[in-house]
């Protein structure tokens, strides 16, 4: 978990940085459709068997969720990273506030499920939250594309 959630927040940082000092535009029009599709990936991907999970192409996965993510928060936290004196540090404390969101919520999470991970009851439970992420996932796609209003 912990290198899943370092590559989300290196590959962010990256488009973040790229997007917030203006090297890279990116119309919102297509980055929020991707990172709905990015949801939908993660959480199908969630659904397949720890045993039968490449580790490479889970990092994989999430390095580029990350990177679409980040072309999303550009979007989101560009009245407050300009280019200029202190981008980086403000670059860094958006980074590591969003970093120190992920450790308290996979902290959370993990000691939520410490004793129950084993029981065929979490199985349905997980089974249930990766299908119903993946679906809403899919009507934030057709919604972002302007199919549902």
């Amino acid at each position: 978990m912990v290198a899943q959630s370092l590559a989300f927040t290196a590959a962010h940082t990256l488009t973040l940085g790229l997007a917030a000092a203006g090297w890279v535009r990116v119309s919102g029009s297509w980055v929020e459709p991707l990172i709905a599709l990015s949801l939908v990936a993660v959480a199908l991907e969630n659904l397949r068997e720890r045993k039968e999970r490449c580790q490479w192409l889970r990092l994989a996965i999430v390095f580029g969720f990350g990177l679409i993510h980040g072309l999303g928060f550009a979007g989101a936290l560009s009245a407050w990273l300009q280019p200029g004196e202190g981008f980086l540090t403000a670059l860094v404390s958006a980074n590591l506030g969003v970093e120190a969101a992920q450790v308290a919520l996979l902290s959370f999470a993990w000691l939520l499920t410490l004793c129950w991970h084993h029981t065929t009851a979490f199985q349905r439970v997980r089974m249930a939250g990766c299908l119903a992420i993946a679906g809403m996932g899919c009507f934030w796609i057709f919604e972002r594309m302007g199919m549902i209003g």
